[in-house]
């Protein structure tokens, strides 16, 4: 019974702190990425009822103002039923509600896992406080994306891997292929736990294992969620491969670009460079994770025979490893730095070697040492507020019109403030770079446009060549984030 108390008050201390860490940031106004705009979009269209289409992307990319196909739906249809019990003003509000208490089930899934691989033991508590302050965990938590739901069901299918590990059942074996399926409707990222799932499952049974009852059900069950969005696929399929073909080209010619300039061996420790908020002193961090990653290679080489769990968290860090390789993306590291951290944590309690074990837990409190000090400096700022946010809507709202149709191309998107004023605008968002974009479907677009709101971001070919000749400068905004630079607004002739 005591230990018991004792495990339900450390959880509480690790939820607790961190709610102290994330909770300040979501109130204090992390700035308001382009993303959650094209986000809520095809949400908002479909809580109310007209179909999923993204209005704020309309002319620009074929077909998208009726179908959206850059991504699985299932983070829209998520926040589409939160939408449908609130109004349009606090969608913001909601959708970061939302990525935080994910968190929260993501941190008691992690829970499970590690108390399912290994013993009652002191590394479980460290290794959770380790993920709760991660940077890579922070920004998802407080950010309207889809990370933290794609984390949570494949996390969960992880968990219930394991218990099919413990106690066998092809019922449990069905339920993580149907979590994984669930956490590749959401994003295509949850790939990550399929593969690591499908290939532990070979690799445990040999090729004969392709040929078992099991491998064919669990595959099964992982398309099983998959079948909705295929119906809506093939209503239109010729804009689903232009809109999702555009989106991986543009992934891929990222990475392109990425390795035309840097060696291999700094595009391999890429995924160990985490993109951070706030002052930071980068080399300790890359060298440290640097080091981790190394010890987690060693946990896999020592325990993937003996600890077969451990095996498969090893495959989930490897397979992460790679996704960050191939799409370099700030928002990505935490699909890599979740299982990074429950292989730390469950390795030092696991192998019997005690060198690694000494190692390992080294490693695991500098790593939170680091967190810690982290995020003192992420509290500090520079950060505006709710309130400043409002004030710079504000600002661009007294230089446009009411009616006006308006491209936003700024960080912060001051879409949501905005939006608020309710001066009847008329918003588009700009197409990120590197999704290809029509010139004639695009200029035509751009011929509807009466004002541009531009913070010098995501600077687009067909908008750097189009604001010069077609616009003129007639208001500039400061904004709230007091470091960047202000931001401009473009009056737009019309062609």
């Amino acid at each position: 019974m005591a230990s018991k108390r004792l495990h339900f008050l450390a959880w509480l201390g690790v939820v607790g702190l961190y709610a102290l860490v994330t909770l300040p940031m979501l109130l204090r106004y992390p700035p308001v990425w382009p993303d959650e705009v094209l986000f809520v979009s095809p949400a908002a269209s479909l809580a109310r009822g007209e179909g999923m289409g993204t209005p704020v992307l309309a002319g620009f990319i074929p077909g998208i103002d009726r179908y959206t196909f850059w991504l699985p739906p299932g983070y829209f249809l998520t926040l589409a039923a939160l939408f449908r019990f609130v109004e349009p003003g606090s969608y913001l509000l909601v959708m970061r509600l939302w990525s935080w208490l994910l968190g929260v089930v993501l941190l008691g899934l992690a829970w499970i896992i590690l108390r399912r691989l290994i013993a009652p033991s002191w590394v479980i508590w460290p290794s959770l406080l380790l993920l709760a302050t991660h940077i890579t965990f922070i920004r998802a938590a407080n950010m309207g994306r889809m990370e933290m739901l794609t984390l949570v069901w494949a996390t969960g299918a992880a968990a219930v891997y394991l218990r099919f590990l413990a106690r066998g059942g092809v019922g449990l074996l069905a339920g993580a292929g149907f979590l994984s399926g669930l956490a590749c409707l959401c994003h295509p990222a949850g790939i990550i736990i399929l593969v690591s799932l499908a290939a532990h499952q070979v690799l445990r049974g040999g090729f004969r294992a392709l040929a078992q009852r099991g491998i064919y059900l669990f595959s099964a069950a992982a398309v099983v969620p998959l079948l909705p969005w295929l119906v809506y696929i093939q209503q239109v399929p010729r804009l689903f491969l232009t809109q999702f073909g555009g989106q991986f080209t543009r992934k891929a010619a990222y990475v392109g670009s990425v390795m035309s300039h840097e060696t291999v061996l700094a595009w391999l420790f890429r995924p160990m460079q985490f993109a951070e908020w706030g002052a930071t002193q980068p080399i300790l961090p890359e060298l440290l994770w640097e080091f981790i990653f190394l010890i987690c290679l060693l946990y896999l080489i020592l325990l993937a025979r003996e600890k077969v769990g451990m095996s498969l968290l090893g495959l989930w860090v490897l397979v992460g490893f790679a996704l960050n390789l191939l799409a370099l993306e700030q928002w990505y590291p935490v699909y890599f730095i979740t299982p990074t951290i429950l292989l730390l944590g469950g390795g030092v309690s696991a192998t019997r070697h005690r060198w690694v074990r000494v190692l390992g837990a080294g490693a695991l409190l500098m790593a939170l040492g680091w967190n810690f000090v982290q995020v003192s400096v992420l509290l500090k700022g520079p950060y505006g507020s709710w309130a400043s946010y409002q004030s710079y809507a504000s600002a661009i709202a007294a230089q446009i019109p009411p009616g006006s149709r308006v491209l936003l191309k700024a960080i912060p998107d001051p879409y949501f403030g905005l939006q608020s004023k309710k001066e009847s605008y008329r918003f588009y968002e700009f197409v990120p770079e590197g999704m290809p974009v029509d010139a004639k479907t695009a200029e035509k677009a751009l011929g509807l446009i009466d004002y541009v709101v531009d913070s010098g971001c995501c600077n687009p070919a067909y908008l750097q060549r189009y604001l010069p000749l077609h616009g003129t400068v007639v208001g500039m905004v400061m904004s709230p984030n007091r470091t960047a630079p202000p931001v401009r607004i473009w009056k737009l002739r019309r062609p």
